[in-house]
């Protein structure tokens, strides 16, 4: 977890109906992949949660004026809508020694010839780069009848296996959380 904020006027309403709309993803399986985990993890939590693409498709809301999409979701009896969105996707290198170790005792000091074996196997090994991903996601929760936001949060993910374990991931995560 990155950063969080909860209103602090926030009553201790429950909400029966949620959607669940994922914003600004690149993909439309990923986008979908992470309203369904979202929705599957309220729902174990007692919640009626309905990810936003069974209802309104591949396009949610991207051709819509911000007012109809509200109006929309309204109309739809929702009490309340959990956004998620991608803020930023980061792959980062680095240069992994492949060894590390240093020791300069015992024989490796006393002899010249353990010395310079041990130096030539650090300088000419084959050297390795290590590729890591991080997303940074926020998800804000809106009570529909005020319009008011709840409660934000900004979470970071590290090198997920795939798209699948890092939507169920952040869904336990989040719902923990909240």
């Amino acid at each position: 977890m990155i950063e969080s904020w909860k209103a602090p006027d926030r009553s201790g309403h429950q909400y029966k109906k949620i959607l669940v709309l994922g914003i600004n993803q690149p993909n439309y399986d990923d986008r979908k992949l992470m309203e369904n985990k979202l929705a599957d993890r309220l729902r174990k939590l007692g919640y009626q949660a309905t990810p936003a693409h069974e209802l309104y498709g591949s396009k949610a809301f991207a051709d819509m004026e911000e007012l109809k999409a509200v109006r929309s979701i309204r109309d739809s009896s929702f009490g309340a809508v959990l956004t998620v969105v991608l803020l930023h996707a980061k792959n980062e290198t680095r240069f992994m020694p492949s060894n590390e170790q240093y020791a300069p005792f015992g024989l490796y000091n006393e002899r010249f010839g353990v010395y310079k074996s041990t130096l030539t196997q650090l300088i000419y090994q084959p050297q390795s780069y290590y590729t890591s991903n991080r997303y940074y996601w926020q998800t804000n929760f809106y009570d529909q009848s005020t319009h008011q936001l709840l409660y934000s949060i900004q979470m970071e993910s590290y090198d997920p296996d795939d798209a699948k374990s890092m939507a169920k991931a952040y869904a336990k995560t989040l719902t923990k959380r909240w």
